[in-house]
């Protein structure tokens, strides 16, 4: 299998060099500050529009209770199974979903 492709964020840095023709030291600021600005946005719970691409749409997600049917005990590797119930709780808890622009999908082959 081969690695899926990642944007990083020198990828960023060097597209804000090579392209928006600035300098490195300014592209590395920006690059901060753009990161920075979705890292706030990630923690107050905010939609993230990312332009003519899509958008980042926080989604709660409610408290609910998780029932486990065994218990692993022994050591590593040589530990056996043993069949018991327990119960947990997880509270409530965010998650992020995208939602491709339909345009943008389209005119990229990316949907039908």
């Amino acid at each position: 299998m081969s690695k899926p492709l990642t944007v990083k964020r020198s990828d960023f840095v060097r597209h804000l060099h090579k392209e928006a023709g600035l300098p490195y030291l300014r592209a590395e600021q920006v690059c901060t500050v753009i990161m920075r600005l979705l890292e706030n946005s990630v923690s107050a719970k905010m939609t993230i529009n990312l332009g003519r691409i899509g958008t980042l749409r926080p989604i709660d997600l409610a408290p609910r209770r998780v029932v486990m049917g065994c218990k692993r005990s022994g050591g590593t590797g040589g530990g056996t199974m043993e069949k018991v119930r327990r119960e947990y709780w997880i509270g409530q808890r965010t998650r992020y979903a995208f939602r491709l622009n339909r345009a943008f999908g389209q005119h990229h082959g990316l949907t039908t």
